[in-house]
């Protein structure tokens, strides 16, 4: 091979391949998947959006791009005569000249073949084909030139291929996000929620409680706002629950025959439902045990009923029970039953889905002294659950995160006259949601900047406010966040009849310590294979918060569909080679990092992003309703409309 060069994507190569060039232009942690061990060993090269990585001299350049645009030519859905007629063209050229036969008028033809597929393409699918090949013809062009004046002829490579579009490798499911949209586009609401609950049951709590990651990569927001991804999930997920409600739906899964043995999934939040559903789609006798009085987990007794209500989480428990699920509540591990007592009573595997509900201490003196300083998962806990609404008039909440936003506007709703947060770094710091925090400012939560908590306040056993601190941004600390500074002589004293910790939270650790040979992290989390998700105890598995610490709904779903492959593995050998090449596809994806946000896209410009309608904030005040009041079907599909079908297809070698 005459050189090895990679435009916006390139490693140093494996292997000493003296006298080739290289050049580099992308960041150092995309470099260091290829040099590291996170890269697959048996890894020759990389073709997809951002051009050509070769890790092997045994890769010819142009006979992977034949395989690419076999594929390409493959996967085109026909809608338009120029991407679906043009990858054919460029595809018998790259064949003609791979064998020997070609001249250098067919390599000269390439690139305004694909110029003119990207003028004229309707969708993102036809535009993206041409960066590889430029990229491959400028800097592989060598290889073409020995292919037509030397006739020569090479292997060509296996290869495997996945067509993906940027907001399905930004989702941790990798749900086909761009496929359920363009169902909608169809009027075909069944199917769309077919597709977004394929990988994901908790589709209809992810339409409501996703930091739907998704977006942030949507290439419609090159061109004007990205595409509202989870609410067109929640259009169709509320679309099915209609449907459910009038007996109208066709949902019929398989249910379970329970032959190849018993399972226990211990909670019954995403990551155990999820898990709990592969599994008895595959034919296991499945049996979640929860350790609270409702199902759900963390959705149920970590999310406000106004953001999520309950017969929503329900409803997603119910669509796994068919399957044939079982579900024992109040049972509680470590308390009514150990893991032995699992495998005595027949279980073969057992999934830890524990959660991560157990608040953390704020570390600041008379914490634990006074009536009225509250943990915020214990606090979020005794509303969901009903048990004490009432609010006293000043609340405090401690921090910046999403339990802690959900605190204060509980609060808020539930009629607190005077709801304040502190939180020692900035605005722009807050690890919340935006769109949350300004809706907590349009129900009333003051935001409290640049200050933090150094003592509990209290009077005649009550806490009666809170001692803070004013601070100040220093050198940026390990997160890449900047460091606060308490300034010396600030103390001041905020009055409060409750304070609510929202710091941190980690999984319920107690019993755990107790199991002899399971290994525990310094997170207190659960240490697992990171590929097969199994602890340090053989047949017992982990997965959701309980291995990652506080995360997302859809991050937790991700290890359920992880945890039950591997089970299924560990049980009946059984390889999942679809759900293993996502896997990889995923790994190699994350590596070489997302679409370029400089990458021409399609589309019409300046068609704004449609806005949930919502209930004005007065009336929120006294009720936890759901505010959000979901898309009307005409809203849906003309949003479904922007979406510009940006599918690639990344191969391997």
């Amino acid at each position: 091979m005459a050189e090895i060069l990679f435009d916006s994507w390139f490693v140093e190569p494996c292997g000493k391949l003296a006298g080739e060039q290289t050049v580099s232009k992308i960041p150092e942690a995309h470099k260091k998947f290829f040099a590291g061990k996170t890269c697959p060993p048996d890894l020759k090269a990389v073709v997809g959006w951002g051009g050509l990585v070769v890790l092997s001299e045994d890769v010819c350049a142009v006979q992977i791009m034949v395989n690419f645009f076999e594929q390409v030519q493959a996967k085109s859905c026909g809608k338009c005569f120029p991407c679906r007629v043009g990858s054919r063209i460029i595809y018998d050229l790259l064949k003609k000249i791979a064998s020997g036969e070609g001249d250098v008028c067919d390599i000269e033809k390439l690139l305004p073949l694909a110029a003119d597929i990207r003028n004229a393409a309707l969708c993102g699918f036809g535009i993206a084909m041409e960066k590889p090949l430029a990229d491959v013809l400028r800097h592989f062009r060598a290889e073409f030139d020995a292919h037509v004046n030397q006739k020569k002829k090479c292997a060509a490579p296996n290869t495997a291929s996945m067509m993906i579009a940027p907001c399905n490798f930004g989702c941790p499911a990798t749900t086909d996000a761009a496929r359920y949209i363009e169902l909608i586009r169809e009027h075909k609401y069944n199917d769309s929620i077919d597709v977004a609950r394929s990988p994901n049951p908790f589709a209809a709590v992810c339409g409501r409680a996703c930091f739907h990651p998704c977006e942030t990569v949507c290439k419609r927001g090159n061109v004007d706002e990205p595409i509202s991804i989870a609410y067109l999930k929640r259009f169709v997920s509320d679309y099915e629950k209609r449907l459910i409600k009038q007996r109208q739906f066709r949902f019929a899964p398989h249910v379970s025959t329970g032959e190849k043995g018993k399972v226990a999934v211990i909670g019954t939040g995403p990551a155990g439902v999820t898990c709990a559903r592969d599994l008895a789609n595959w034919d296991y006798d499945v049996t979640m045990f929860e350790a609270a009085p409702v199902v759900g987990g963390t959705t149920h007794l970590g999310i406000p009923s106004y953001r999520l209500p309950r017969d929503v989480v329900n409803g997603e428990i119910e669509q796994a029970q068919a399957y044939g699920v079982k579900v024992k509540m109040n049972a509680a591990l470590g308390k009514d039953f150990s893991i032995q007592d699992l495998f005595d009573q027949g279980f073969k595997a057992v999934f830890l889905a524990i959660g991560a509900m157990k608040g953390k201490k704020m570390g600041i003196p008379d914490e634990d002294k006074y009536e009225g300083v509250v943990d915020c998962m214990d606090f979020l806990r005794r509303i969901n659950l009903g048990e004490d609404t009432r609010m006293p008039k000043r609340v405090i909440i401690i921090g910046g995160g999403n339990s802690a936003v959900d605190a204060a506007r509980v609060a808020a709703h539930l009629g607190c006259e005077n709801v304040s947060m502190v939180y020692r770094r900035t605005r722009k710091e807050m690890p919340a949601s935006p769109w949350e925090v300004e809706e907590g400012e349009h129900e009333g939560v003051k935001l409290n900047f640049l200050m933090a908590p150094s003592r509990v306040v209290g009077k005649d056993g009550k806490v009666a406010g809170l001692e803070c601190l004013r601070m100040e941004l220093g050198e940026p600390d390990a997160s890449g966040r900047r460091a606060p500074v308490a300034i010396k002589g600030s103390e001041f004293v905020i009055e409060a009849d409750m304070v609510i910790g929202a710091v941190s939270q980690a999984p319920d650790m107690d019993y755990f310590r107790t199991v002899q040979g399971l290994g525990i992290s310094k997170r207190e989390t659960f240490e697992v294979d990171p590929d097969t998700l199994e602890t340090t105890i053989k047949g017992v598995f982990a997965g959701g918060d309980a291995i990652t610490g506080p995360q997302s709904v859809i991050k937790a779903v991700q290890t359920g569909l992880q945890a039950a492959a591997s089970i299924d593995k560990y049980l009946s050998g059984r390889t999942h080679d679809d759900f293993n090449q996502l896997m990889r596809f995923r790994n190699i994806i994350q590596g070489l990092g997302a679409v370029a946000k400089s990458e021409y896209c399609a589309g019409v410009s300046g068609l704004e992003r449609a806005k949930m309608p919502a209930m004005p904030p007065k009336e929120r005040i006294g009720n936890l309703k759901e505010i959000e009041l979901g898309f009307s079907e005409q809203t849906a599909v003309a949003e479904a409309e922007r979406c510009m079908r940006c599918y690639r297809i990344v191969m391997t070698a």
